[in-house]
């Protein structure tokens, strides 16, 4: 197998989803493109879900904090120069999101952190006498490539993670949970020597052991231009993708419709 990697710093989250979307395009058959990347101070709602009761978004906002939307579906995250987030991108490869869980697996174990799987898209390491999240993943295809994300939280700022994401309490009582932040914890509470640069080259040396194991090697990828980028990128910058329209949300309880509302931008 033949890889790819690359490392960004600090980027706009809808220059990297485009920058995700190109590799989608680009990949050819039997090639995997690692890339690891940062956004700034930002909630990243999934495709389906209505951003508004998702995110206290006035907040976010005012605090200078990007409200965006992703490719793929799953849950709400908050994202901050803490938050390590990778990206494989393969096409037609017989590689499952497994494989690629085992890649981030490997790194964490390299620099002390142990952790499993939990559902279906965490990964779990014991905090004191429980277990908490460090690290959620989703998945997305198209046209026969496939994307698998997800981000680490190193040392992301808990207390605004707390402060803009708004699940419901329905939510938090089904799973048994006090708040947001009591069922999630930064790499940095299980060992305080962690950065986000040592993940970084920790991932990328699990991904070189991964594809030498395969017959492969890892080679740099060439930088895709910027203008390219900005152009890709229209689409996951414009409101009408991250806020959504026409958004139908319904409320129910005890088998019956308590509440309804409609999000739309044609009134």
């Amino acid at each position: 197998m033949t890889g790819f990697f690359e490392c960004r710093g600090i980027d706009l989250p809808w220059n990297n989803f485009a920058r995700e979307s190109l590799y989608m395009d680009r990949v050819r058959l039997g090639e995997t493109i690692l890339s690891v990347w940062r956004n700034p101070p930002a909630v990243v709602v999934g495709r389906n879900q209505e951003a508004r009761t998702e995110c206290r978004i006035a907040e976010l906002e005012a605090a200078g904090g990007i409200l965006a939307r992703r490719m793929s579906g799953g849950g709400a995250v908050y994202h901050d120069e803490g938050t390590l987030n990778f990206s494989f991108v393969t096409r037609g490869s017989g590689e499952d999101s497994k494989t690629h869980i085992d890649i981030v697996r490997e790194s964490l174990k390299s620099v002390g952190i142990e952790c499993r799987t939990a559902g279906r898209n965490d990964l779990v390491a014991a905090a004191g006498a429980e277990e908490r999240k460090i690290a959620g993943t989703a998945y997305h295809s198209r046209n026969g490539s496939f994307l698998f994300h997800g981000c680490v939280l190193v040392s992301t700022d808990m207390e605004k993670l707390e402060r803009y994401l708004s699940p419901s309490e329905a939510k938090l009582r089904k799973n048994a949970i006090a708040s947001v932040r009591s069922r999630v914890a930064n790499l940095t509470d299980l060992n305080p020597e962690i950065g986000v640069d040592a993940l970084s080259r920790a991932l990328e040396a699990a991904f070189a052991s991964f594809c030498a194991r395969s017959g492969g090697t890892v080679s740099p990828i060439d930088p895709l231009g910027e203008k390219l980028v900005r152009a890709e990128a229209e689409r996951f910058s414009d409101p009408e993708w991250r806020y959504g329209s026409g958004i139908l949300s319904i409320e129910e309880k005890d088998g019956r419709i308590v509440r309804s509302r409609l999000y739309t931008d044609a009134l």
